[in-house]
């Protein structure tokens, strides 16, 4: 079996919270008011989720580190109770496949990515004590998504509510992400909050040696050269060249899962190569190497740690998920208590 693609070594997590829609000019009804911003694409297609969403997080300077995966994964307990426009821009985003339902197709796919022993991801919806779901909604997300819900008072104890969901979250990453979800983020209007924990451990299928990691001059994008621990190796892995850059492939142990590199050949070439970045042309770089021979590359890999949070509201906006945060949302599927809008989504992302 081919190995799954895996863009970072990763332990992910992502929290999406869902509150009351109050009417016109409340604040928590107004999608400007989590963050939004105009359009600055068209409304994505199904195969460029990936890209696009790396696009909107790599206008910001420095190091990006982001799991469409956990977003995803998120966003599919939530749609089964999505109608109207606003599960149809769920869909035209996310990409949500399946000749059934595209929920439990990312359900399934999950499961059988656990199947491998190295990955482990956990879904959890987190309701109001005083909120109600449908008896289809819960239904849905208990036995056909496999995720927990659970009832807390967030409303009583909104502080006291977050820190559980905090260490339930911690638990499920082996205690990488110990503050998913930051002081303040459960109010007392919130009715309901979803989560997925996506932990990721595996060993290389050829390993690094620790007397083969010294300093070594790093090339940035931008400025001088800096100084960082180099991981070297000589191996034999699956190559490939494309216009102007070199990509490669590094197995885990458990030979399902693999990091993907892409290296520009020019020193500032990372900015043309994201301008010409699509999810068309990533798959087919991705189907391209899978199939590649291996040829024996001298390896040079900076030894590094990077641990990122994002507010992911106004990116989904730009990328077309605007019905959801809105005075527009339907999720009239997920309860009859009462209107529902996204008010916040939230990931940390850790590469360690």
């Amino acid at each position: 079996m081919r190995s799954n693609r895996v863009l970072t070594s990763l332990i992910f997590a992502a929290a999406l919270g869902a509150c009351t829609t109050a009417g016109p000019g409340d604040p928590a009804a107004d999608a400007s008011d989590s963050g939004a911003v105009a359009t600055t694409e068209a409304p994505v297609g199904a195969s460029d989720y990936e890209t696009s969403l790396y696009r909107q997080i790599a206008q910001a300077d420095g190091n990006q580190l982001i799991s469409p995966f956990s977003l995803k994964a998120a966003f599919a307990l939530l749609y089964p109770g999505a109608r109207g426009a606003t599960a149809d821009e769920m869909t035209a985003v996310f990409g949500f496949t399946g000749n059934d339902d595209p929920a439990a197709h990312e359900a399934r796919l999950a499961h059988d990515l656990e199947s491998s022993g190295v990955l482990n991801s956990a879904d959890a919806v987190w309701i109001d004590r005083q909120f109600t779901l449908t008896p289809d909604y819960t239904h849905v997300v208990r036995d056909g998504l496999h995720a927990q819900v659970e009832t807390l008072d967030f409303r009583g104890a909104a502080e006291g509510s977050r820190t559980h969901i905090n260490a339930w979250v911690s638990a499920q990453t082996n205690d990488r992400i110990a503050d998913l979800l930051p002081r303040g983020f459960i109010t007392r209007d919130m009715q309901m909050v979803l989560t997925n924990s996506v932990y990721f451990k595996a060993d290389w299928m050829q390993p690094f040696a620790a007397g083969a990691t010294h300093d070594a001059p790093f090339h940035p994008l931008a400025g001088a050269d800096q100084t960082a621990q180099m991981m070297h190796s000589t191996r034999r892995v699956r190559y490939f060249e494309g216009d102007g850059f070199q990509a490669a492939d590094f197995d885990f142990k458990d030979g399902r899962f693999a990091l993907t590199i892409f290296l520009p050949r020019e020193r500032d070439g990372l900015t043309a190569f994201e301008h010409d970045l699509s999810g068309d042309r990533l798959h087919g770089w991705l189907n391209q190497i899978n199939g590649a021979q291996e040829s024996r590359l001298d390896v040079s890999l900076p030894k590094l740690r990077l641990e990122q949070r994002y507010d992911l509201g106004a990116p989904l906006q730009a990328m077309g998920v605007h019905a959801a945060f809105s005075n527009a949302a339907d999720f009239s599927g997920v309860s009859t208590s009462g209107r529902l809008a996204v008010s916040r989504v939230v990931q940390n992302t850790i590469f360690a």
